[in-house]
């Protein structure tokens, strides 16, 4: 089992050759006032202090696990407090952040797999997890909340993942919305939820490296990200025995605190593309008058991102293949792979479309769904209702998970009151 699950990431993590033209194409869709100036590039490598070292490693989850050197959290705290150390401890984090020179221990990791959905005898229904040492998040961690101050400018308003005043439920509240306005009309888009396989773990080091240049990122900042990430090593733990150690040549390591920004960075080309295309129509919605909207109208809707989960909108076949044009220009680009198998298409309005079914099929999308179907679709857990039937079906689910939640409560509370009488005794 350990070798198997060795050899399965040793292929995932493999480098493999990606296409310049790709790149060079996909770097043409950031604009070139779609970059940092030169004060939040400096304030990105401006020496850390002791303060804002400390400060990162008392936020930090005490409960979160160390990795292979066993040093805890709350161990680094009481450490950094320490005035003796004060000088070396802040000489190591600014030598890793201006010359990228890292201690042995932050490169090699272990990772823990949790499961997904799907098949569990496959590992690719397995989430790696990165368990990393704590000083080594600690940096991270000051990397991150420096570039999440910074980085707002630079990411399309449509993606709302892990950034800072954008949420979740924004993109639950537009899929809706934009559904309504669909089937108050009857109009034909259709909508697109794209899967992606091991997303965080196919990102290549040349795309990274090419746009957080294009980004206006100092080279400092992508020298010490580049070899952190790549050319290190990791152990996969399989029921708490370790494999030999996989060759990390590409990927985000996910577990890690910056990895979802960088992410972002990653995904945005193609984001930009979608959204910059005069191919692409998208779901215009009509101005409808609601009371409870007063006239409110949707801009014009070509994608929604929430890291890596995309919606994307569709107003004809035209619209697929420019679409699909795109998505694979990323793919040869940032070594990206679309499962399209995975990817569920469905009608705005609710209403069947037969029409669409042989394009979709036509790339390799053979799921759809619209009002017909007994059970709603979900697009990043919210509940996309098209049929008074799927709606009973929602509120029946929802009742019997409440139930269980109730459930679960009480008996949490008759074990409480079960010790405190114990106690008491």
């Amino acid at each position: 089992m350990l070798e198997v699950t060795q050899h399965f990431y040793a292929n995932l993590y493999a480098t493999e050759p990606i296409c310049l033209d790709s790149v060079e194409r996909m770097v043409s869709h950031i604009p070139d006032a779609c970059s940092l100036d030169e004060s939040d590039a400096n304030f990105l490598m401006s020496p850390f202090g002791i303060d804002e070292i400390v400060a990162q490693g008392s936020r930090a989850p005490k409960s979160s696990s160390p990795d292979s050197d066993g040093l805890s959290y709350a161990f680094l705290n009481l450490l950094f407090q320490q005035p003796q150390y004060t000088e070396l401890i802040v000489r190591v984090f600014n030598d890793v952040l201006s010359k990228s020179l890292f201690p042995p221990s932050w490169l090699e990791t272990s990772v823990c797999l949790l499961s997904k959905k799907g098949n569990l005898t496959s590992l690719k229904n397995w989430r790696p997890i990165t368990l990393i040492n704590c000083d080594a998040k600690i940096f991270t961690r000051l990397l991150n909340t420096r570039l999440a101050s910074i980085i707002s400018p630079l990411i399309s308003p449509n993606q709302s993942g892990f950034m800072k005043e954008r949420f979740i439920a924004d993109n639950g509240a537009l899929a809706q919305i934009a559904c309504e306005q669909a089937s108050a009309c009857q109009s034909g888009e259709v909508g697109l939820l794209c899967d992606q396989e091991k997303a965080y773990d196919r990102v290549h080091p040349t795309y990274l490296r090419a746009f957080l240049t294009r980004f206006g990122f100092p080279m400092g900042f992508i020298d010490s990200i580049s070899s952190l990430f790549f050319g290190t090593s990791m152990k996969v733990n399989v029921n708490d025995y370790l494999t030999q150690p996989v060759p990390l040549g590409r990927g985000l390591r996910q577990g890690d605190p910056i990895s979802p920004l960088l992410f972002n960075l990653v995904m945005e080309p193609l984001i930009k593309s979608i959204i910059q295309s005069d191919r692409i129509q998208g779901f215009l919605p009509p101005n409808i008058s609601r009371p409870y909207l007063d006239s409110f109208t949707l801009p014009l809707l070509s994608v929604l991102a929430y890291a890596d989960d995309l919606l994307i909108f569709l107003k004809d076949v035209h619209d697929l293949a420019e679409v699909q044009q795109l998505i694979s220009c990323y793919n040869r680009a940032s070594n990206a792979k679309m499962n399209y198998d995975e990817t569920v298409a469905f009608s705005v309005s609710g209403r069947p479309h037969p029409h669409w079914l042989p394009a979709l099929q036509s790339y390799g999308i053979s799921k759809w769904h619209d009002r017909n179907d007994p059970v709603p679709l979900t697009h990043l857990d919210y509940p996309l209702i098209f049929s008074a039937s799927q709606g009973i079906f929602f509120k029946n689910a929802l009742f019997k998970q409440l139930v269980a939640l109730v459930i679960f409560i009480n008996n949490v509370n008759c074990r409480c009151k079960a010790v405190q009488r114990f106690l008491i005794l």
